[in-house]
């Protein structure tokens, strides 16, 4: 699966996307968050996509990705924080569809990083790179 996601220790969420982004393969992968028992209103998301090389831009797909997302985020007064990891072009062109796709819209504030200690610090964690988030292999 080019798309996973691990809760890290803190209430942190680690999604890491590989290779291509396929608006399909998100939708069941968040499928799979929503429904996972360690899920909580408001958890802060790291979503990494500095192994991307490509990603849909079906704009009617990933509208329906966005709204399926919003529903969740929005099912209680929790604001969730969602910084993207975007130190390449292509991952940074992602990053930013997906940043304006919130834009005024309540409970998500996106932030995008270009390096991992600045997407760490959004975060408010005290890690220095995600290696020292202690990811499964």
């Amino acid at each position: 699966m080019a798309v996973t996601f691990h809760f890290i220790p803190g209430g942190l969420v680690y999604v890491r996307y590989l290779y291509h982004v396929d608006t399909a393969e998100t939708l069941r992968a968040f499928a799979a968050y929503a429904r996972h028992p360690e899920r909580t209103p408001g958890q802060p998301q790291l979503v990494d996509l500095s192994a991307i090389e490509s990603f849909d831009d079906d704009l009617v797909s990933v509208m329906k990705l966005q709204a399926e997302k919003a529903s969740l985020f929005r099912e209680h007064d929790e604001n969730t924080l969602v910084v993207y990891y975007a130190p390449t072009p292509v991952s940074y062109r992602m990053a930013r569809i997906s940043q304006r796709s919130w834009e005024g819209l309540p409970g998500v504030t996106v932030a995008i990083a270009e390096d991992e200690i600045g997407a760490l610090e959004l975060l408010g964690r005290s890690e220095r790179s995600f290696a020292d988030l202690r990811l499964p292999a």
